[in-house]
């Protein structure tokens, strides 16, 4: 599928906080199920925005409403790790490839050759997005019932 209209991406910002507490607090039961990266609290985003990390949180613009919020973290490491979600009614509308696909782009530009990611085996939505743009699995976590994804550029 293909989206409606195109959005506008761009690096998320302290003016986003209550934008992104509403897309977080209202995502859908299944997106919260496997989408919880760090509390969706307004001080934890306030926090995460403004932090001086070297992660990176973009938000994805439909009619100036936030229905998208992608993310590359480090956690220490060398190597981004990705997360994103949509919001729920934007869901299957082919927002969650033209995140990802901005955001790898984006990666691979600031000069990154290589981006993680973990997702639930039975995420098959995702999985199945993150194969069509080309991440590849190259492990798995039995604890967490993960499968071990990247993308090389």
């Amino acid at each position: 599928m293909s989206p409606e209209r195109t959005p506008i991406i761009r690096r998320a910002t302290p003016k986003d906080v209550p934008g992104l507490v509403n897309l977080l607090t209202t995502l859908s039961p299944q997106s919260k199920r496997f989408f919880h990266p760090h509390p969706f609290d307004e001080q934890t985003i306030k926090q995460l925005l403004k932090s001086p990390s070297s992660d990176l949180y973009f938000v994805q613009l439909l009619d100036k409403k936030i229905i998208g919020y992608s993310m590359l973290r480090f956690f220490g490491y060398p190597t981004p790790s990705y997360g994103c979600c949509i919001r729920k009614g934007y869901e299957g509308k082919g927002y969650g490839t033209i995140l990802t696909q901005w955001t790898m782009r984006t990666a691979k530009d600031l000069g990154y050759t290589r981006v993680i990611l973990k997702v639930y085996n039975n995420n098959q939505r995702a999985i199945n997005l993150y194969t069509r743009i080309g991440f590849t699995q190259y492990d798995t976590s039995s604890q967490t019932n993960e499968l071990l994804m990247d993308i090389q550029f």
